[in-house]
């Protein structure tokens, strides 16, 4: 938890005309103090993770297959993800 980090942000954004990026979880800040903060200029972009299902379609694992025990043991292990599944 950085005191002002907001101010830090939004001058990087204007002085050198920039988009950035921040992404986390943090219980201690909500999406609605988040608009507060920074002004209201932000998007919010929920990313979810694949469902087990997707997880096979994406990995191209038939699910009467052998490899769904195998398949499952990564999805438990490594998560859902796009980024981890597609890399």
């Amino acid at each position: 938890m950085v005191t002002g980090w907001q101010r830090i942000v939004n001058g990087i954004r204007v002085s050198f005309n920039s988009d950035i990026i921040i992404t986390g979880s943090n219980a201690n800040m909500l999406s609605g103090e988040i608009a507060t903060l920074i002004s209201g200029r932000y998007i919010k972009i929920p990313i979810y993770p694949f469902s087990f299902s997707e997880f096979l379609h994406v990995k191209g694992i038939e699910s009467d297959s052998r490899k769904v025990d195998n398949a499952y043991d990564e999805y438990e292990k490594y998560g859902g993800f796009p980024s981890v599944v597609i890399a």
